[in-house]
């Protein structure tokens, strides 16, 4: 299984994990704002499709660096996605904001249980530049970083360094 993400036809990106279970636990981490803002970000989840799933961020929660001077104007704010699929605990869908009045952006994240672990799938979709794939390919491997530290117990990594560190590798690796 890659850590990396992978550019799937320009436009999808796709995370793939193995974490451990049982599955009820790690689809909390995504649809219980107290467990998701531990790696994430808060918010509400509705707990049905045509929902709202609202990302409340603030990256002070999960970083004591402080971000670097491109992000530095944009460090929190609440956003409200539409739950477009709501499969407890195997999937949920969501829009996901794009640029400049663009129409959204899609996350899928599917939970299957696999050799007693829980397989995460992660795919955004709809990405349009090259711009915004680097900053979520290094946002989405960065979280999901974040989300294994808390399931496993460990020390949870600092944010802003490791997603500096990811997105010069990401534009290495995608270009």
């Amino acid at each position: 299984m890659a850590e990396y993400g992978r550019l799937i036809d320009g436009t999808v990106l796709e995370f793939e994990r193995l974490l451990p279970g049982p599955i009820e636990r790690v689809w909390e981490y995504f649809v219980n704002p107290d467990l998701r803002q531990k790696w994430f970000c808060a918010g509400k989840t509705d707990n049905h499709a045509g929902g709202t799933l609202t990302l409340s961020f603030d990256h002070t929660r999960i970083s004591s660096a402080p971000p670097p001077e491109k992000y530095a104007d944009d460090q929190g704010g609440d956003f409200d996605c539409e739950i477009l699929v709501y499969e407890p605990p195997h999937r949920l869908d969501f829009s996901w904001p794009s640029e400049q009045g663009n129409p959204p952006t899609e996350v899928s994240v599917q939970l299957s249980e696999r050799d007693g672990q829980v397989h995460l799938l992660l795919r955004h979709t709809r990405l349009e530049s090259a711009e915004f794939i680097n900053g979520a390919s290094a946002g989405w491997h960065a979280h999901l970083d974040l989300l294994e530290d808390n399931l496993y117990g460990r020390k949870v990594t600092d944010f802003w360094p490791l997603h500096t560190a990811l997105e010069d590798e990401y534009a290495k690796r995608l270009g």
